[in-house]
């Protein structure tokens, strides 16, 4: 331990020189502390009637470095940016078409194809 001694007294100066540790809120839920945009992105969502594909409103940062689709809902003026569309039952991946391609007149099968060559994995 480095010490100075000065006039008889022991100083500990360790203390000065070392980080302090990293905090963690282990008592509560992540938020969100950032969004970026969708940037052509599509969440995949699969059913007994197929694959399609929804435009992603945004990409969610929660604090625990955690990063997430984000869809609009249908009909509706809001968006939550706490739900990841991730977290839907019918979720299949990500997508990102090239510019130029009209998502909306992509079948099924287009999808499943983009689908397994470029997709994210979302972490849980």
């Amino acid at each position: 331990m480095p010490t100075n001694t000065t006039s008889g007294h022991v100083i500990n100066t360790t203390d000065n020189t070392l980080e302090p540790p990293a905090l963690k809120y282990e008592d509560e839920d992540p938020e969100v502390i950032g969004t970026s945009a969708g940037d052509g992105w599509h969440a995949v969502l699969g059913d007994e009637q197929g694959l399609r594909a929804v435009p992603l409103t945004c990409w969610a940062q929660r604090d625990d470095d955690v990063f997430y689709g984000v869809c609009a809902p249908r009909n509706s003026g809001s968006v939550d940016l706490t739900t990841s569309i991730g977290d839907h039952p019918d979720f299949r991946g990500y997508i990102r078409p090239h510019s130029g391609v009209d998502v909306s007149l992509m079948t099924g099968a287009d999808i499943k194809e983009m689908l397994s060559h470029q997709t994210i994995e979302e972490e849980k």
